[in-house]
């Protein structure tokens, strides 16, 4: 359903981490000729939306689906965002 919300050469960034790997129809990519991109955070990319979550002019508890215990940092999902 997400393909086909999106406009023919629509950029997608997909930005969260799934705990089970991610299944794509390709062919809808190429046929829309969308560009698709992943990130895994935007530090330093975005400095003045940073600056106003420590402010605390954005409040973005609205947007927290849920929280996890550093106990998990260990996990696969969790190694896989360290830095080398």
């Amino acid at each position: 359903m997400l393909f086909e919300a999106l406009r023919p050469q629509a950029a997608l960034v997909i930005v969260p981490i799934w705990g089970k790997k991610a299944e794509v129809d390709m062919q809808k990519i190429v046929l829309k000729e969308l560009d698709v991109r992943g990130t895994i955070s935007y530090v330093s990319n975005h400095p003045e939306a940073i600056e106003l979550v420590e402010s605390g002019k954005l409040d973005l508890t609205p947007f927290i689906t849920s929280t996890t215990s550093s106990t998990r940092a260990s996990t696969p999902s969790f190694t896989a965002m360290k830095p080398p």
